[in-house]
């Protein structure tokens, strides 16, 4: 699994769901890696602490530019639900 989130992913193993962000944050032996947040046991956890990370990211400087950033993860997330 890989779904896109703007500016985080989401992938899997057979353990568990990985928040990652989407820029290349090293490089090994040629090839890039993205660099993981969190693992999570289920999607409702990950789905959990997904706003609370968009945040810590966040370069807002106002309290409406961060309820802004929370509504277009919102939408991001609903459409994610609504396509499938």
């Amino acid at each position: 699994m890989k779904i896109d989130l703007g500016d985080f992913e989401i992938t899997n193993d057979t353990e568990c769901f990985m928040l990652r962000t989407k820029a290349k944050t090293h490089t090994k032996a040629g090839k890039e890696y993205n660099q993981i947040i969190g693992w999570y046991p289920s999607l409702e956890a990950l789905f959990d602490q997904l706003p609370e990370r968009v945040l810590l990211k966040s370069e807002a400087t106002t309290l409406k530019q961060v309820i802004e950033e929370v509504k277009q993860l919102h939408k991001l997330v609903t459409k994610h639900v609504n396509d499938n």
